[in-house]
């Protein structure tokens, strides 16, 4: 979902068919149920809990919207995926509000950039390979998720199908609960979080802070900050009341949830 709090999604876009991705997808998390074309205007439909992803195809690509955001923040899972089917690959996403960013490239099996940071947890953000040219104007860590759509143009992929669909989108429902084992880039990751744990983790929530932005829906951003303003207290969070916190919050904790009973 891209709203006007910034981005809560994960993105998998592929140089290879559909049939082809879902193949490999089916091999390693189970079946992929189609559920029918995507309705109109529900492209970027919230958060429901489920295993959704919503797939739209062009010009040999296929571009997924990975509503859990399990798969897409697998990097083992992207460059196993890009050497099986011999393709360029991109596994990103962002749920803003918590300040969680993941990317990862992969080329032929060969990974070619991969981040992960999480500002309500970690001091620092886990990074491999070369920064794309894309990071010096549009980082990362954009509160709205810009700067990873800007990472998936600079590998050559049209972002107005991760925005918009096309008419032709579908939707499937993943019906299993498996998800492939971790591997080393997915170790690493885990190593590097238990290790750079900002001592107020479990506090984050306090941290929330809104952001004037005319661009946004509602006129502000939500974004958590590492390290709370001098000064600053969560009476922040009390001025959310006024834009209808509550929905976006929950939606939020629902997402971490489901992440977590699929990984159980």
């Amino acid at each position: 979902m891209v709203t006007g709090v910034g981005m809560h999604l994960g993105f998998i876009v592929a140089q290879c068919p559909w049939p082809d991705l879902r193949s490999a997808l089916e091999d390693r998390c189970g079946p992929l149920t189609e559920d029918g074309p995507v309705p109109g205007g529900l492209w970027h439909a919230g958060p429901s809990g489920q295993g959704i992803l919503r797939v739209a195809s062009r010009d040999g690509c296929s571009y997924v919207l990975d509503e859990l955001m399990a798969l897409s923040s697998d990097g083992d899972l992207i460059v196993t995926l890009s050497r099986e089917l011999s393709c360029r690959m991109i596994g990103a996403g962002a749920e803003t509000v918590s300040g969680t960013y993941w990317f990862t490239a992969a080329s032929g099996g060969k990974l070619a950039r991969l981040h992960y940071d999480q500002k309500a947890s970690l001091t620092g953000p886990f990074d491999l390979g070369s920064r794309l040219p894309s990071e010096t104007t549009s980082p990362f860590d954009h509160p709205g998720g810009m700067g990873i759509l800007a990472g998936i143009h600079t590998g050559g992929f049209d972002v107005n199908m991760l925005l918009h669909g096309e008419p032709g989108g579908v939707q499937y429902t993943m019906t299993g609960t498996q998800l492939p084992a971790p591997g080393d880039l997915v170790r690493q990751r885990d190593e590097h979080v238990r290790t750079h744990q900002l001592p107020d983790s479990e506090d984050w929530a306090n941290r929330i802070a809104i952001v004037p932005d005319k661009n946004a829906d509602f006129g502000f951003e939500l974004r958590v900050r590492r390290k709370p303003e001098r000064g600053r207290t969560s009476s922040g969070a009390c001025g959310l009341r006024r834009h209808q916190p509550e929905r976006i919050i929950r939606s939020v904790h629902r997402i971490h949830r489901a992440r977590l009973q699929l990984h159980s």
